[in-house]
């Protein structure tokens, strides 16, 4: 059986007894690869975080739908994980890059509503738990308290499509206690996928963002 090897890799490239070379020249470049385990987090484990920055989204968009939410950033700040979404931001060659690390909390209406209710329970269950995860922290309306805020972080599989290709990748869902992330104490969440006609986990009282307005690529 003969063996294949690189031009240029092997010596000059020549062909020797019992080898055959490709028909083009690569020379490796250890520098630009995809690192094993390193594009995405694991979604069966709860991580420990730093609260990075936070702001508030308030838009509407053309057809007449209003995105108004709270925009957390954060990183993983313990375990083997730790640092995850910087080196993410750091290594991506993206003109407009973003921070990938970001829960977007929505902003209750309080009209009532059965869905409005979720949303309440679930951005209050939220903030009691970054209350839980800082001593002497209480929430002040203040978006710039939470900087260098401990919490812990659970994320979900979710399902994206370009021009014609589809995948997984890991999104960040919600906050849990920092006690509960390191106790991994928490329930995974059901993978969201293109198709799903589902509003959120209900189970659980949490709404996620509707991935129909303002999503980010996850690549």
């Amino acid at each position: 059986v003969a063996l294949l090897v690189i031009a240029g890799q092997f010596g000059n490239g020549k062909e020797r007894k019992g080898e055959k070379t490709m028909g083009f020249n690569f020379q490796i470049d250890r520098n630009n690869v995809y690192k094993e385990g390193s594009e995405q987090l694991p979604t069966d484990k709860a991580y420990v975080c730093e609260i990075k920055g936070a702001k508030e989204v308030d838009y509407t968009t053309d057809n007449g739908y209003r995105v108004h939410r709270v925009d957390i950033a954060l990183d993983v700040c313990e375990g083997e994980y730790e640092g995850f979404y910087q080196k993410k931001f750091d290594d991506s060659q993206d003109e407009d890059k973003k921070w990938k690390g970001v829960v977007k909390l929505n902003i209750p209406k309080f009209d009532g509503t059965e869905k409005d209710n979720w949303t309440v329970k679930s951005f209050n269950t939220q903030f009691v738990a970054i209350e839980d995860s800082n001593p002497g922290y209480t929430w002040n309306n203040v978006l710039d308290s939470l900087k260098g805020k401990k919490i812990g972080l659970v994320l979900r599989d979710k399902e994206w499509e370009f021009n014609g290709n589809r995948g997984f990748y890991s999104e960040p869902y919600k906050l849990i206690s920092v006690s509960n992330a390191r106790a991994q104490k928490f329930r995974k969440p059901n993978t969201k996928y293109l198709s799903s006609e589902s509003t959120g986990d209900v189970a659980s009282g949490f709404t996620p963002i509707s991935n129909a307005v303002d999503e980010e690529l996850p690549f």
